[in-house]
């Protein structure tokens, strides 16, 4: 059978090219009366036109150089109020940087456009900020968390941040979805990052600030709901830094994670090289069950299940970015993700059949499974003027990852045993490109342009057979084909105090999957992702945002892929290569009535959605498939809300969210209608004893939860923690303790059709974890990873 899909419309690759738009205008109302105040605005930038991040600005007297006004301001915007026309001093200064002072007469509002600050080549030590900046923020929807000169930027890794952002959830397996909109697309300096166990190898020191953007416009692929943008830290001299870390876990196992991270600056080239060792070892119970509804019997099948985990992981990073001029930068980087996994599982698997004796089998698993991946990126870009630039990206990447399982299946009430072994192996390839132009269009609008073409080649291969005689029961070749050709095209213009952010993209994407030299997939086909986004500035600190965006969800290859993996005698996992992508029409509002609080309100229209469930299989209706199957139309209602508040030590951060699923189903000849309203509530407190010793704590709770056919119970997680800074703060020290009521399991359950199948999993979340890090030379990073090869990765 082949399965073939298209567009509205097909158009060839070398034909698609998209354009994009993006206008920023700021226009200065003058009053033309002398006793009106007046008001200077402007942008503070280093040398490389970025903006600085925390900076202080003055107006003084020109006679005296009395301060008239001032104020300490965040990520390079500033606006001073003048009482009065006259003869005014202008100061900027920021703590690794040069002092600016501009003499100048002011007569009417004024906008200074760009203004830099040179950085210092003085070798300071490092030094207390007392006041520390507030952590969150709301502008144009999308909320800012500053990492610099926080509680936040002590914490260890980069998921030890996120799990501290507002609407971000993180689950025992350290997978990142935002409250409503499912897994993001994630950035560091503006390159994607590939697979997220990267992140868990960055600092949180590295990093200066994170930003999350629920309704990202067309610039972003059309897979990508929402966005998290990364900033990090750049070193401001040349020297030679390294840094030392080890993470050390005590729970039911022990846990180490342990890296050394080596840069250095010299002139134009700056190196970079990374290597962390991961040993892991758990321990995680497991209680399975499922319900087999037929018309004449029902077969119940659970089992407890103890999985022992081995763990080896090795992480390596080189990179190098070469400066040809003040304008033209060239960047290099190969990095390698080794994944060594050795686990362990003993089943009793009880199986209960009407009117028939209880079947009770205990069932052994031996896996190894290796994952390799090796990815190499070049990147260009050209700085034309402050706001000009091109840039190109290339990637490549290669995983590999082959898996072996024994499984010995002893059956005491027949008095039986068997053996079997299956062999998995996939092999992947992913070629990207991207290129995006960037200018200013008729000196009035901020214009951009960008294609991105993708390529992934997949091979697998699955082998199964009873032992000792190696008789084959089950062989599969699956050979899978995936291109993408993408542009998109943006406008922005400001009006007054009304922003407009408009964009379009164009997909064209073929797909081709052959299972044993079958063609069962055939997909060519071209779709339109349009956004829109309206900003209502109402005064300095309240705002109201409006945005629409279309956007799509295709199927990862695990979901496509025709592989059997075993689960027990009466179970087994398996792709779905006839799914369809699911489409997002998602109509938000935002509003910010005050500085530190804000709401949102999101209602979002699903087609085609994707859901992992059970079926029967359609020859042995006995026996249980999970797999991935399309429903055709959802809907979902999400609101949210945000604030924080700080005083002297002291600072308190709470997020709050509830979603509305509606979704229909077939559920024993019948139909079921999920509209159970779920909601999460998070809580941050930080307390500084001293200036070098921080005790905070958060909590987190999530209610009875549907995602889609999925439903999943209540869970909490209170967390504790204190860190101090020694040896003229070059050595942090950091204990904490994760989950200590152990609550945060995510226990889950599932309805569909004529099958209930569920899962008690007792993960490893209640532990102590001792986080140490020394800086020689005051760590700073220099070399941003980059790679836009993340979205094509995540798929595998």
């Amino acid at each position: 059978m082949v399965f073939s899909c298209f567009g509205k419309k097909t158009i060839y690759t070398n034909n698609l090219i998209k354009y994009c738009v993006s206008i920023y205008i700021v226009f200065s109302v003058s009053f033309f009366s002398s006793a009106q105040k007046i008001t200077i605005t402007g942008n503070l930038n280093d040398q490389t036109h970025n903006p600085i991040e925390y900076f202080h600005a003055m107006l003084l007297s020109s006679n005296d150089s009395i301060l008239i006004v001032g104020g300490a301001f965040l990520d390079g915007n500033f606006e001073l109020i003048a009482p009065n026309k006259g003869d005014y001093i202008l100061s900027f200064s920021c703590l690794g940087y040069q002092s600016r002072h501009e003499n100048m007469s002011i007569t009417q509002n004024t906008d200074l456009g760009e203004i830099r600050l040179k950085q210092t080549n003085l070798n300071l030590k490092e030094v207390n900020i007392a006041a520390r900046r507030p952590s969150f923020k709301e502008k144009r929807g999308k909320i800012i968390m500053n990492v610099v000169n926080t509680s936040i930027s002590d914490l260890g890794s980069t998921i030890d941040v996120l799990e501290r952002a507002p609407g971000v959830i993180i689950d025992n397996q350290n997978n990142i979805s935002v409250f409503g909109k499912g897994s993001p697309l994630i950035f560091i300096d503006d390159k994607e990052v590939v697979v997220n166990n990267e992140l868990e190898s960055i600092q949180s020191d590295d990093i200066a600030s994170i930003e999350i953007d629920r309704n990202p416009s067309a610039v972003y692929s059309s897979n990508a709901r929402s966005v998290i943008r990364i900033k990090t830290k750049k070193a401001k001299r040349d020297q030679l830094n390294v840094q030392a870390y080890n993470y050390a876990t005590f729970a039911r196992k022990f846990q180490n994670f342990t890296g050394v991270k080596v840069n250095n600056t010299k002139g134009k080239l700056s190196n970079f090289f990374q290597f962390a060792y991961e040993n892991t070892k758990l321990k995680t119970p497991t209680e399975n069950f499922q319900y087999n509804y037929q018309q004449n019997y029902t077969i119940q099948n659970n089992s407890n299940t103890t999985e022992n985990l081995k763990r080896n992981r090795y992480i390596l990073f080189l990179g190098s970015k070469y400066s040809i001029n003040t304008k033209n930068e060239i960047n290099f980087q190969y990095s390698y993700n080794g994944l060594y996994d050795e686990n362990n599982t003993l089943s009793v698997q009880k199986i209960n059949k009407t009117n028939e004796l209880e079947d009770i089998r205990r069932i052994t698993n031996h896996t190894n499974e290796d994952r390799e991946q090796h990815n190499s990126n070049i990147n260009y870009k050209l700085e034309i003027d402050s706001i000009s630039y091109y840039s190109l990206s290339m990637d490549f990447a290669r995983i590999s990852a082959p898996s072996k399982s024994n499984i010995q299946e002893l059956n005491p009430t027949q008095n039986s045993e068997l053996q079997s072994k299956i062999l998995n192996s996939n092999t992947y390839h992913v070629y990207t490109l991207n290129s995006r132009y960037q200018y200013s269009l008729l000196s009035q609008f901020k214009s951009a342009v960008g294609i991105k073409l993708a390529q992934i080649e997949n091979s697998g291969n699955t082998e199964s057979t009873y032992l000792p005689n190696n008789d084959i029961f089950y062989q599969g070749r699956n050979v899978i084909k995936d291109k993408v050709l993408a542009g998109y095209f943006t406008v922005n213009k400001q009006l007054r105090n009304v922003n407009f952010d408009v964009g379009i993209r164009l997909e064209h994407s073929i797909t081709k999957i052959k299972s044993n030299r079958e063609t069962v997939v055939d997909c060519n086909s071209t779709d339109v992702f349009p956004s829109l986004l309206i900003n209502y500035q109402i005064d300095k600190n309240k705002h109201i945002t409006f945005s629409y965006a279309k956007k799509n969800s295709r199927p990862s290859f695990s979901e496509l892929n025709p592989s059997l993996d075993y689960i027990d005698s009466l179970s087994y996992e398996q792709g779905n290569p006839l799914l369809k992508p699911t489409i997002y029409h998602s109509f938000a509002l935002d509003y910010c009535p005050l500085k530190k609080l804000s709401f949102s309100a999101e209602y979002t229209n699903l087609k085609n959605t994707i859901l992992f469930t059970g079926i029967n299989d359609p020859v042995n209706p006995d026996i249980i498939k999970h797999t991935a199957i399309n429903i055709d139309r959802s809907e979902k209602i999400n609101f949210m809300s945000n604030y924080s508040y700080s005083v002297n030590n002291y600072s308190f951060f709470i997020s709050n969210g509830v979603e509305f699923p509606i979704i229909n189903a077939p559920y024993l000849n019948s139909e079921i209608k999920i509209r159970r309203a779920s909601w999460y509530s998070q809580i941050k407190n930080d307390i500084y004893l001293n200036k070098n010793i921080l005790l905070y704590c958060k909590f987190k709770y999530q209610s009875k939860t549907n995602y889609d056919l999925t439903i999943m119970r209540n869970r909490y997680n209170l967390s504790c923690g204190i860190q101090t800074k020694i040896l003229q703060k070059k050595l942090l020290i950091s204990l904490s303790a994760n989950d200590i009521l152990n609550n945060y399991n995510a226990d889950w359950y599932n309805k569909y059709q004529n099958i209930k199948s569920g899962q008690l999993r007792d993960h490893d979340t209640s532990y102590l974890r001792l986080y140490i890090r020394y800086n020689f030379n005051n760590f700073k990073n220099v070399f941003n990873k980059k790679n836009m090869n993340s979205e094509e990765l995540n798929r595998l």
